[in-house]
């Protein structure tokens, strides 16, 4: 199998949900819950960083915020939106729950959830802290921070995206860090952003735009 098939084979299989999930279908999401992540995805997706693929038409890239609902609550995009330039409430859900051992997830909306809310909640438990969570693909990105392995935090690359493996490393890399970024080695282009405010999230996001550039 050629390195072309390789790349082929996971951009099909991302977007696929790997946990169980249960949704609890909910009017959509009021715009003043997503606002501000709205405001910061458009930026995300102006730079091609959440997109789609435009041969295999799959959607990549997704981002959360810690939520008040309930303890391990947040806002999430739904799954495979990412090829809308501009999402609206019913593009949003909210995840209220999951158990990372028993790879569950509890839903709330009028979508499906992302197929990385797994490792979205095994960050927000690795600190209350961290309040923002961003997902992005770039192959550009992806190279420079595999290959400046000493400066970034990396999963393992034989660790698939939206498993319990992943959430568990995740966790692993994050330890008592409140803001970071982490190049997921074995899911082709991912790379994800967490901070405290979305302000410092994407700009975590921006500069590995222009370091990988220079």
């Amino acid at each position: 199998m050629n390195k072309e098939t390789n790349l082929t084979d996971m951009i099909l299989d991302e977007g696929v949900i790997k946990f169980n999930y249960e949704l609890i279908p909910a009017p959509p999401i009021e715009l003043h819950e997503y606002q501000e992540l709205e405001n910061w995805r458009k930026k995300l997706f102006k730079l091609k960083l959440i997109g789609e693929y435009p041969i295999e038409k799959v959607g990549y890239g997704n981002i959360s915020k810690r939520t008040d609902h309930s303890p391990n609550s947040f806002l999430i995009t739904g799954s495979q939106t990412g090829h809308h330039k501009d999402l609206k409430g019913d593009h949003y859900t909210l995840i209220l729950n999951a158990d990372l051992q028993k790879q569950n997830v509890t839903a709330k909306g009028p979508i499906k959830p992302s197929s990385e809310s797994l490792t979205h909640f095994a960050i927000y438990k690795a600190s209350l802290e961290i309040k923002y969570v961003f997902h992005a693909h770039s192959a550009a990105i992806w190279k420079y921070m595999v290959e400046h392995n000493n400066d970034f935090d990396q999963t393992s690359e034989n660790i698939g995206y939206g498993t319990l493996e992943m959430a568990e490393q995740v966790q692993s890399l994050i330890g008592n860090k409140t803001y970071g970024t982490i190049v997921m080695k074995g899911h082709q282009d991912g790379i994800i952003a967490y901070a405290k405010t979305p302000e410092e999230c994407g700009s975590l996001l921006i500069d590995l735009v222009e370091r990988s550039q220079l």
